[in-house]
């Protein structure tokens, strides 16, 4: 069992703004203006938990994930803001979709990808500040699913490449999709230099299933918010102080769900109890 230890939100300003939550009950705000204020809160830290529980059976699916159509709910999006598509795909071989990345590029080659890493059929991107306006033209899709020695299907204008895990390669595969249709036009900001030095808040956490399985997703949904500009990560460290190993789950796309996917080789079932302890950093 993880029981949650540490909270850090931190905002999207330039000189961000943190708000720390340890499991004492104390917090530390710290102002992007050099401020640091010192509080408390009313979480009880010991009501957080997560059971990560045993193995995953012998691999034997070697096929790679399928994709059947993808949209953009909207062609345009300001530097600065999120940029997002949904999609519909399939892990055949009864996995999951682990990754999905759609990658975007301009006339100079300077490319943007959006990625989706917790299986919920939305791929996003956070764009720079800075980033150079103009069209950017969808030039690659890779699909990886979530076996231990994963398959992966490659997608480009020209035609299609599926790797399996097994060390297979299938190419010269044709698909139904016109790359030269998926375009995303960035534009200039429009909101203009903002400063504040106000504290994210942070009002809810809830793991999204108490028990995960290793090989499979965590997740944990959290209600938080910036206080006049986005959250831009959140990081949730899981941590076993007893046997000294620990996981993340993060969040970029500030949609209010944290994810990994366990890893047989990171360890984390114990073979006895003992007392394991959760830090989140957001």
């Amino acid at each position: 069992t993880y029981t949650l230890s540490n909270i850090t939100l931190r905002d999207g300003r330039a000189s961000e703004n943190s708000y720390n939550l340890t499991k004492e009950g104390d917090t530390n705000i710290f102002g992007g203006d050099g401020s640091h204020v010192r509080g408390t809160h009313s979480f009880d830290y010991s009501n957080y938990t997560i059971e990560v529980t045993g193995g995953r059976d012998p691999q034997t699916d070697y096929s790679a994930p399928t994709l059947t159509e993808f949209v953009l709910p909207s062609d345009t999006y300001e530097a600065g803001s999120i940029a997002a598509l949904t999609y519909d795909a399939a892990d055949v071989g009864g996995s999951f979709v682990n990754q999905a990345s759609f990658q975007f590029s301009n006339s100079t080659n300077q490319s943007i990808t959006l990625e989706d890493r917790d299986n919920d059929g939305v791929a996003t991107l956070r764009l720079n500040d800075t980033q150079t306006v103009g069209t950017y033209t969808l030039n690659d899709i890779s699909l990886r699913d979530g076996r231990a020695q994963e398959n992966r299907v490659a997608m480009s204008e020209g035609g299609m490449n599926v790797y399996g895990g097994d060390g297979s390669h299938t190419g010269g595969l044709t698909h139904n999709f016109t790359f030269a249709d998926y375009t995303i036009e960035v534009t200039a900001p429009t909101g203009g230099s903002i400063s504040d030095s106000l504290m994210p808040t942070m009002t809810s956490i809830t793991p999204v299933t108490g028990t995960v399985n290793v090989g499979n997703i965590a997740s944990v949904n959290y209600v938080a918010d910036g206080t006049g500009s986005d959250l831009t990560q959140a990081v949730l460290y899981f941590r076993n102080e007893a046997a000294g190993k620990q996981f993340s789950v993060e969040d970029r796309d500030g949609d209010g769900n944290a994810t990994t996917k366990l890893n047989q080789n990171q360890n984390l079932v114990l073979l006895c109890p003992s007392h394991l302890k959760k830090q989140i950093w957001l």
